[in-house]
């Protein structure tokens, strides 16, 4: 193959598998009441335990003032609460409830199932090929990325 088909081919790749996990995950959370903002949100406090809402729009790529709506629902639903930190009185820390953690938690499972159900056609080695190659990718992304 040549290098430009290579690049064609890859480009589709990528973004087709964007746009299947994207559907996937915006199922998944409808079906546990969240929008996909929400869902988001609680996967990536879930995996930080405590995170600054600072923090969270910017891996959101989100403004602050976009953000604050998407937890003050979640706080409605009890799944996280904001705290002051103890370090920076002007930072707010966010954190799941207990409630929160349980809906991470089973979230986070039906996540290793649905890459368990992608995967099982690979062998150990292509398995361990895509981790290394998607390792080298995200590390490029988060370079590019704010």
């Amino acid at each position: 193959m040549n290098p430009q088909n290579e690049l064609s081919s890859l480009t589709e790749l990528i973004f087709t598998l964007h746009n299947r996990v994207t559907v996937w995950k915006t199922i998944s959370a409808s079906n546990t009441g969240l929008s996909p903002s929400q869902s988001n949100a609680l996967e990536i406090i879930g995996h930080n335990y405590s995170l600054k809402m600072k923090e969270l729009a910017s891996q959101l790529g989100v403004s602050t003032g976009t953000l604050t709506a998407t937890i003050d629902r979640l706080e409605k639903k009890k799944l996280v609460v904001r705290k002051n930190s103890e370090h920076d009185r002007r930072s707010i820390m966010l954190y799941l409830t207990e409630n929160g953690r349980a809906l991470f938690l089973d979230n986070y499972k039906k996540q290793l199932e649905f890459t368990r159900a992608m995967t099982t056609s690979l062998t150990a080695a292509d398995k361990k090929a895509l981790l290394s190659a998607l390792d080298c990718i995200v590390g490029k992304l988060r370079e590019m990325t704010p």
